[in-house]
This record gives structure tokens, C-alpha cells and sequence, in this order.
């Protein structure tokens, strides 16, 4: 039988050799090598993972704390009868809404490429 040149058969009984890696495209091995190097590379990653993982939790104790300041901020506006004061406090509480806003984008930059937390108004 004659063959179209696009089709591509095998003998028969052959079997494709299955790669270790998700990298099947390529044919390239993505498993460590011996070198010696795994083990400082685990301990890297873990203490790169560990780093992050505490500066997560010192933003977001950062962003609780100014969602606690500017709702406060809020009550106090409505108490105080002082134009001057008023706007005073509303300049402070903007300032601290753009604080807010630039330590979620920090908070954003330090997780995943695909896990992103979407915010609502400060």
C-alpha cells in the first residue's frame, strides 16, 4: 500500500519511548542530574519558599492594619463637626487608601504567575 507523505507509521510491536519528564516536546530529560547540586538547589527553593511565605504574612498584617486605620478614620469623620479637621482626615485616609493599594500589589507580585487575589474598595 502506498503511503500519503503526512502519515507516519511504525513497525509493529514498537513501542515510543515515554520520557521522565513533562518535557516530551523537546526530548529532553528535566530530572537533576548527579552532580551534587539537588540537594542545595531543594534547600534554595525551601528557603526561598519560606522567605516569601513570611513576607506574605508581614503584608498582609500591613493591610489589616491599615483597613483597621482607614475604617477608623471613617467613624471619625462622621464625629468630628470641624471643616478644617474633616478634610485633614480625608487627605490622611487617601493616603492611606494608595498605601493600601501599593502593599496588595506587593502582596499580588509575591504569589504564582496564575494565582492572583482580586480586591474590593478600601
Amino acid at each position: 500500500p502506498i503511503l500519503s507523505p503526512t502519515k507516519q507509521t511504525e513497525p509493529k510491536g514498537h513501542k515510543p519511548e515515554r520520557l521522565s519528564s513533562p518535557d516530551r516536546v523537546t526530548g529532553r530529560d528535566t530530572a537533576p542530574a548527579d552532580s551534587g547540586e539537588g540537594k542545595e538547589g531543594i534547600m534554595k527553593t525551601a528557603l526561598k519558599n519560606t522567605l516569601t511565605a513570611a513576607r506574605r504574612h508581614w503584608l498582609r498584617f500591613q493591610m489589616a492594619s491599615l483597613e483597621i486605620q482607614i475604617d477608623g478614620m471613617a467613624e471619625a469623620i462622621e464625629a468630628v463637626d470641624d471643616p478644617l479637621l474633616r478634610l485633614r482626615i480625608g487627605t490622611a485616609r487617601a493616603v492611606a487608601r494608595r498605601e493600601l493599594a501599593r502593599l496588595r500589589a506587593e502582596y499580588n507580585s509575591t504569589l504564582p504567575a496564575g494565582k492572583r487575589v482580586v480586591w474590593g474598595w478600601a
